[in-house]
């Protein structure tokens, strides 16, 4: 059970729209009902999609934690008297959506990944006579030649280890941004470094 208002409503007998309505009216108690209902349900079909890529559980959390941060700013706009306004509907297709997003960032950074693969055994790291020290000296180099925001991108992408979409968090940049400039600087290595 629940105040809302002067009422008392029974949270297990609340529809999802009822919860959120709540919830925009200031009720904290009603997004976590809802979350506790579909956390779960979000994280399997998640799950399901992404079965075949190397996928961390971190990821899948940060996934579900971008999805009901999706529900957060869109609770003004629900409408029960529309059928295709409702919560599960939203919470499903944000997760496609993001899901969506996550399988780009895996194509992109197995193209980087042979990018950089190329751009390596074309300026002989591969075949140095020291190569921890040579391949540390390169990459220097290599970060050096860079502008501050791409250098900075494959610092956290590539030798930090984060995600495209952690790195994008963390810069406040939009995912897409995050993928261009990492391409964009993995391709000035590669003009740079062939010519």
């Amino acid at each position: 059970m629940m105040h809302h208002g002067n009422n008392m409503i029974d949270t297990d007998e609340a529809t999802d729209e009822e919860l959120i309505k709540m919830y925009s009216e200031g009720g904290k108690e009603a997004f976590r009902l809802i979350h506790q209902r579909y956390c779960e349900r979000i994280k399997a079909t998640v799950l399901r999609r992404l079965v075949a890529c190397k996928i961390r559980v971190q990821d899948i959390d940060d996934i579900v934690q971008d999805v009901f941060l999706d529900l957060h700013s869109a609770r003004h706009q629900f409408n029960p008297d529309l059928s295709n306004s409702t919560v599960r509907a939203f919470l499903f297709k944000s997760a496609e959506r993001h899901t969506g997003m996550y399988l780009r960032h895996c194509h992109y950074k197995k193209r980087d990944e042979r990018l950089v693969q190329h751009t390596v055994e074309m300026v002989g790291i591969l075949d140095a006579d020291d190569p921890k020290r040579k391949t540390a000296s390169l990459v220097r180099d290599m970060l050096d030649a860079l502008p501050e925001r791409e250098a900075d991108l494959l610092r956290l992408t590539w030798l930090e280890g984060h995600t495209y979409l952690s790195a994008a968090k963390l810069l406040r940049l939009p995912l897409t941004t995050v993928q261009y400039e990492v391409r964009s600087a993995l391709q000035h290595l590669r003009e740079r470094f062939a010519a």
